[in-house]
């Protein structure tokens, strides 16, 4: 729980850097404010981290070999794990941004940058509350307490996009923004679930 814990949030962190570097070094306006990654740090992100914490121990875990205690907690198939999805983050939230920075305002453009990234980080918890199980096993749905937090983050974002606007920054998104944001952050589940069979296939 420990490494779950410190890859989902070191996956995340990269993933803003890297937002904000790439969008720079592209000659972009910024991408996200530091009231949005301040908010996502503390909130949406922080609170379904935490409840990785307590995720249950996984069924068949004494059937796994040692783990030799000379290993570092977080070794090179971890950064492995960490890395990919914080790449697929950053280049699905740049694409929106750009799309709607070319389309609509800068305002307009950072509102669905931060909310594809809140999103894309939530649906990135996902992934690493199953680990090395498949998405569509019984472990998905054995800590409600991380589909709590990953709900109340949910409200707090809408809450945000509509209710804070001036204090965010942001403009209230329309449904066709909602399904622009929630097809590409559902990627980052898609993507794992592939890489997760294929890495089993070629260590079998």
């Amino acid at each position: 729980n420990i490494r779950k814990f410190i890859v989902d949030l070191f996956s995340s962190n990269l993933a803003e850097v890297l937002i904000i570097f790439l969008g720079l070094l592209l000659g972009l306006p910024l991408p996200l404010l530091a009231v949005h990654i301040l908010w996502i740090n503390l909130v949406t992100d922080g609170l379904p981290a935490l409840a990785l914490g307590v995720d249950p121990l996984q069924q068949g875990l004494m059937k796994q070999k040692p783990r030799n205690p000379r290993l570092p907690l977080v070794g090179n198939h971890d950064m492995i794990r960490l890395l990919l999805p914080a790449l697929l983050i950053t280049a699905g939230t740049l694409t929106l941004f750009g799309i709607y920075l070319h389309n609509t305002s800068l305002v307009y453009a950072q509102t669905i940058a931060f909310t594809t990234l809140v999103f894309f980080e939530l649906a990135n918890v996902i992934n690493y509350h199953v680990w090395d199980d498949s998405l569509f096993s019984k472990e998905i749905l054995r800590n409600k307490w991380l589909f709590v937090a990953i709900g109340g983050s949910i409200l707090l974002q809408v809450l945000v996009i509509y209710g804070l606007t001036d204090l965010f920054k942001v403009v209230a998104l329309t449904f066709t923004d909602w399904v622009f944001v929630l097809m590409m952050s559902v990627t980052v589940i898609v993507f794992y679930e592939v890489w997760n069979r294929l890495r089993k296939v070629v260590h079998t």
